[in-house]
């Protein structure tokens, strides 16, 4: 039985590579290119983080012997690339994702009471203080 590909899940999948390349025009070739992926089983999701994991490979970033960038669509969608770059991409949202937590996490517990801060003792309020005058730091950094 053959897979039928709506023509939306092809847009949304160039649309989200759009945002890269907002000079790319979606054509035959392309649009071919991610029909076959969707055909194969991989999910609009598996080709959007296939089109994240290129965006954060170094080599495909340019930082290779011609300092060429190789970030087109035929390259992050090719057959023998694709479940590479989608684990890559996997690996760049998960860090992401830890990071939000790390810094929800943060902030969670700067927001305390004011009750609760006063019973910290002077090394924690130091400590705390340290840390954010780093962030502030960095973020003028920015």
């Amino acid at each position: 039985m053959k897979r039928e590909i709506a023509p939306e899940d092809v847009e949304l999948v160039f649309s989200f590579h759009h945002k890269h390349h907002p000079r790319e025009k979606l054509n035959a070739e392309k649009r071919k290119l991610i029909r076959q992926r969707l055909k194969e089983g991989y999910t609009i999701a598996d080709l959007r983080k296939a089109i994240i994991g290129i965006h954060n490979t170094p080599h495909n970033l340019g930082h290779n012997e011609r300092r060429t960038k190789y970030l087109g669509l035929h390259v992050s969608l090719r057959h023998e690339n694709v479940d590479r770059f989608i684990e890559t991409g996997e690996q760049v949202i998960e860090r992401k994702e830890k990071l939000k937590r790390k810094r929800r996490n943060k902030n969670a517990k700067s927001s305390l009471p004011i009750a609760e801060k006063q019973e910290m003792s002077q090394e924690e309020r130091d400590k705390e203080a340290a840390e954010f005058r780093a962030m502030v730091r960095k973020e003028l950094q920015k």
